[in-house]
């Protein structure tokens, strides 16, 4: 009997061990994909902001023949492949036979780079966030996610930096631009499972990536949270938008996940990985299922004996 209650208490000890170990290791596992996917998707927007930086004393030394400007728009493009547009957009009447807009503009379409005259009374660049924004604070600045309808004709995000002349006075905001479908194509790189699935939210909580694209920029996480009454979830999404970095476990439709989220700091977005738990846990339960027969097995060859 004793060695029945003694073997009995090792199988689920050792059940138990192996449930702890199997989630701790899956869940860095998860977190250390998510933190290589954040680090690339960090060191190409540094990149693009130092490429804005490095070149903007072109933009300045072109001043006197906007003209050659195209030549510097041009270039970006061709020597970054992830960056789909640059512009640079100048204040109201810089240039005077140019008229209200003045804005050279280079972009990828059908594999080949083009550029044209971007600003005009249609495309009134002057109260877009990517120039309005920049202007106000006198700093460059990550725009939210947008549709650029008449100029990339993409959503995208605008890196702006602000250009000053040698007297100090803004003339021009020097962009470059990053499709939304690039961050997906990083985003969804995480797959730590088979089942897994991923998200990333704007500052304002908005889906910018989602496996459902009807979601993107017209849905938000903890509006949706809430109309469910997921108060762990409206609690999991602002911290989110904070800035913040953790784990949840949560349970929908029956179906139990942990949900891993960290910040993009230079944009303020966040990036979160679903894992199922049935896919974490599907080989350890597998392993208990035969440890139990295996068990019951030995438990009755010792009752004969």
């Amino acid at each position: 009997m004793l060695v029945s209650v003694l073997f009995t208490a090792t199988i689920v000890g050792n059940s138990r061990s192996a449930r702890n170990y199997v989630k701790m290791e899956s869940i860095e596992r998860a977190q250390s994909a998510l933190d290589n996917t954040i680090l690339r998707i960090n060191h190409v927007l540094q990149s693009v902001e130092i490429t804005l930086h490095n070149l903007s004393w072109q933009v300045v030394e072109s001043l006197n023949q906007p003209d050659k400007l195209y030549t510097i728009t041009e270039h970006i493009i061709q020597s970054n492949d992830f960056i789909s547009g640059s512009a640079i957009a100048f204040v109201p009447y810089y240039y005077e036979q140019e008229g209200r807009y003045y804005s050279p503009y280079s972009y990828r379409e059908d594999g080949a780079i083009r550029s044209k005259q971007l600003g005009s009374s249609s495309y009134d660049y002057h109260t877009m966030d990517w120039y309005r924004i920049p202007c106000q604070l006198s700093a460059p600045y990550w725009s939210e996610p947008y549709y650029d309808e008449g100029g990339g004709n993409i959503i995208m995000t605008t890196y702006s930096y602000p250009i000053y002349n040698h007297d100090g006075s803004l003339v021009a905001i020097f962009t470059a631009d990053l499709s939304l479908e690039w961050f997906a194509e990083m985003v969804n790189s995480i797959k730590p499972y088979p089942n897994a699935y991923n998200l990333m939210i704007g500052r304002g909580g908005a889906y910018l990536v989602h496996y459902n694209s009807e979601y993107i920029l017209n849905e938000t996480l903890s509006g949706m949270a809430q109309a469910r009454g997921d108060v762990q979830m409206v609690d999991t999404a602002q911290r989110m938008i904070g800035g913040e970095q953790g784990i949840g476990e949560f349970e929908r439709e029956g179906e139990r996940f942990y949900l891993l989220y960290a910040p993009i700091e230079a944009t303020g977005w966040s990036v979160a990985v679903a894992c199922l738990h049935s896919d974490i846990f599907a080989g350890v339960e597998s392993v208990r299922k035969y440890s139990y027969i295996a068990g019951i097995i030995c438990l009755l060859l010792v009752a004969v004996i």
